[in-house]
């Protein structure tokens, strides 16, 4: 749980200069059980616990107590924490100050200041402002095919950046990392094997460091979507034609002038050039 900061109203001294009136307001919250009084004497550098101060039922404020503890001259610091039943404390209340005074016949009966218990409160050190990324923007998206494209985005000096890509709708955790090459303050993209005529998103971050080592990373980019190219089927020569399974050559016809001169009564040489001129025609260029 949180505890609500305890602040203490009012340190008053009275005589003698041992002995101060300190009051604070009660906490309200339900599991409430203790406080703890602080004391410094060496402007905060040190501080000791001086009282343990039960939780009073009802809560009703002011919370007073009388504390009758020897004091030393000089500027005395109190603060208050409060604890809960579960042992969590509050961080500190505002600090109030006490300036005990010499008594005017000094210390006749030789009292000392006891040391106190050191307080256990360790101050919680803020860690120095982390330095992040800008957002990412600038996504140009060019070349676009039916199944390729180029993608080009910004990126500052000093800066690494994760592009994802996916069908649209895209979830960051399920998209692919692109594998991207920088040039002159550019970073470029270039996909491949992508689906004709289908919708692309593209997202991506900007990061200082090693990528899943420890990097600082900036805002996601909005989504950027582009839309792949439908397929066209190259164009192909026709084939050639089919040749006739009866394609005449120079020598079949030689031997259909020589079968027809010998079928014929008479086969006279020019009878036969006659025959053979009939079947040259026949062959195909």
């Amino acid at each position: 749980m949180i505890l609500r900061l305890a602040v203490l109203t009012t340190v008053l001294c009275a005589a003698p200069a041992w002995s101060a009136t300190i009051s604070w307001d009660c906490n309200t919250e339900s599991d409430m059980k203790e406080y703890r009084l602080e004391r410094s004497g060496d402007a905060g550098a040190s501080w000791g616990v001086a009282s343990m101060i039960p939780h009073p039922q009802p809560c009703v404020s002011p919370i007073t107590l009388q504390y009758g503890a020897y004091l030393a001259p000089g500027t005395k610091l109190f603060r208050l924490f409060a604890g809960d039943k579960a042992g969590n404390w509050s961080q500190p209340s505002n600090v109030v100050s006490l300036t005990v005074k010499p008594p005017i016949i000094g210390n006749t009966g030789g009292q000392v200041e006891q040391p106190l218990p050191p307080s256990p409160f360790v101050p919680v050190v803020n860690p120095p402002p982390v330095v992040r990324p800008g957002k990412l923007a600038g996504f140009q998206v060019s070349n676009i095919g039916s199944t390729s494209a180029k993608v080009t985005v910004p990126l500052p000096a000093g800066t690494g950046a994760d592009i994802r890509l996916s069908l649209d709708p895209i979830a960051w955790g399920g998209a692919t990392s692109l594998s991207c090459a920088s040039a002159g303050g550019v970073l470029t993209c270039l996909l491949e094997n992508l689906l004709p005529n289908r919708v692309y998103a593209l997202q991506g971050v900007y990061y200082f460091g090693v990528m899943n080592q420890g990097a600082i990373y900036g805002d996601l980019s909005d989504v950027v979507t582009f839309t792949t190219a439908p397929f066209v089927p190259s164009p192909t020569s026709p084939p050639p034609p089919d040749e006739p399974d009866d394609a005449v050559t120079v020598a079949d016809a030689l031997d259909t002038a020589a079968m027809r001169c010998k079928q014929a009564k008479s086969c006279s040489g020019k009878t036969f050039a006659n025959f053979l001129l009939e079947e040259l025609k026949k062959v195909k260029p």
